[in-house]
């Protein structure tokens, strides 16, 4: 295994350090395209002229299975910004390696956003500030600067995340609850009202004319929480709270108890390397990559929706989880980590790229496989496109649970002092008996970030 590791890295390292060049813009009539959009953030004329930005070489710490590197970003990378990314793999804690090398004068230039930077990483000076690096003012940014801001300490900008990814989807066979005669739960959404009363509804439906039904594989506590649009624990500027006595929080923990009780949670596993469904589950909580595999090599008519909504909330949201790098302390070059995620973020949002995505995904190759299965549908439009709304904060409120930032602490803290591991203490089941101690053990933890 570290063979293949070692012969991993050296392919990727000689991919990444292909030699470095300077890039000069030829083609005048251009307008959409990520060229414009990079004098358009370095330049005040926003002309289309030969220009040569030079970020130099960056190094990037990851681990061996976070290395989320693209080579189209590293071509334009090396073409655009005369910039080169060198990598360095660990098999250690990130922050752990982090130590190591700054002691050593050898820090890296950027790392992955990971669940402990942000309060943990950022409170405990393991990161460079970045407001004079990036123009956060740049039309570029419009769309994402409120997420940008929620990561602020002491009013300076630590973390720049240039997208966010949502967490699972509910995913289910449309053709069966047309046989049942059960409401659409995607018809819903788009009528506003995918809500938890019908989503209690269908499942009891399905229990009710089903007797194998298992109603939902995969359920995710974190999901159905969020779709309150609140989060247990949130922080505003330099402040923390714990939002743990909050009306929606409880009405959602009681809402579990009535989905635990029904047993409408299967115990049953998704078997992620055979990617295949049973038509006695009513839903499958899956990452959308997992959707689209089933979806493109099923003969089922596969669709997904977001976890349904509280009632109490004013607009669906969702599960929302930051992408992007930060700069470690002792960097060499915080100027050209600090071009790789201003060109990561113009990538995201280029109009071609995200017309060939889309024209791409509502294609399909028969001469593809995926885990074995030929490839036999794609796409469709009305499932793309709500894929693509789900990363719309005007019509899906992104919710970001920040307690991933402290988990590891509080898992600790709850173990050693209750002798019971986090996730059964947070468990919806044991909410009523468990609230109070909770609430006591969120808040001795914060107390070191306050």
């Amino acid at each position: 295994m570290r063979t293949k590791k070692l012969l991993k890295s050296a392919f990727l390292y000689f991919l990444i350090t292909l030699s470095s060049g300077c890039y000069y813009i030829q083609d005048n009539n251009v307008s959409d395209n990520i060229y414009t959009q990079v004098n358009k953030i370095y330049y005040e004329d926003n002309s289309i002229e030969a220009k040569k930005i030079n970020s130099g070489e960056i190094t990037y710490l990851c681990s061996y299975d976070d290395n989320n590197l693209d080579i189209d970003k590293i071509t334009l990378y090396r073409e655009l910004y005369n910039g080169k990314i060198n990598v360095i793999y660990t098999d250690n804690n990130i922050y752990e390696e982090l130590d190591t090398l700054r002691k050593l004068d050898e820090s890296p230039d950027i790392i992955s956003n990971n669940e402990k930077a942000f309060p943990y990483g950022i409170y405990n000076n393991y990161f460079e500030k970045l407001d004079d690096y990036i123009d956060l003012n740049a039309d570029a940014w419009t769309d994402i600067i409120s997420l940008i801001d929620k990561y602020k300490y002491k009013d300076s900008i630590y973390f720049v995340p240039y997208k966010y990814d949502f967490g699972n989807v509910l995913v289910y066979n449309a053709d069966i609850f047309e046989d049942y005669n059960v409401p659409n739960p995607y018809e819903l959404l788009k009528d506003g009202n995918w809500t938890w009363e019908n989503f209690l509804t269908i499942l009891n439906t399905f229990k009710a004319n089903i007797p194998n039904a298992k109603g939902i594989i995969e359920f995710s506590n974190e999901d159905f929480l969020a779709s309150t649009g609140e989060t247990i624990i949130s922080f505003n500027a330099d402040e923390i709270n714990n939002n743990i006595d909050n009306n929606h929080i409880g009405a959602a923990l009681e809402t579990l108890d009535i989905i635990t009780e029904n047993n409408f949670i299967s115990s049953e596993k998704y078997d992620f390397k055979q990617a295949r469904i049973s038509n006695d589950n009513v839903f499958y909580s899956l990452p959308i990559s997992e959707y689209e595999k089933i979806m493109r090599t099923s003969n089922f008519n596969m669709q997904f929706v977001p976890y349904p909504t509280s009632e109490l909330a004013p607009m669906y949201s969702i599960r929302a989880i930051p992408v992007g790098y930060l700069v470690p302390k002792g960097a060499k070059n915080i100027k050209g980590a600090s071009d790789w995620i201003v060109l990561n973020r113009l990538y995201t949002i280029n109009p071609q790229n995200i017309a060939i995505e889309k024209k791409n995904a509502l294609s399909s190759n028969s001469d593809e496989d995926i885990n074995g299965y030929k490839v036999i549908s794609s796409w469709s439009e009305k499932m793309y496109n709500l894929k693509q709304e789900l990363s719309d904060a005007d019509k899906f409120m992104p919710v970001f649970e920040d307690v991933k930032g402290i988990s590891m602490d509080l898992d600790k803290y709850i173990a050693e002092k209750y002798n019971e591991e986090y996730a059964d203490f947070y468990n919806y089941d044991k909410w009523e008996s468990n609230k109070n101690a909770l609430k006591s053990a969120i808040n001795e933890v914060l107390a070191q970030y306050r």
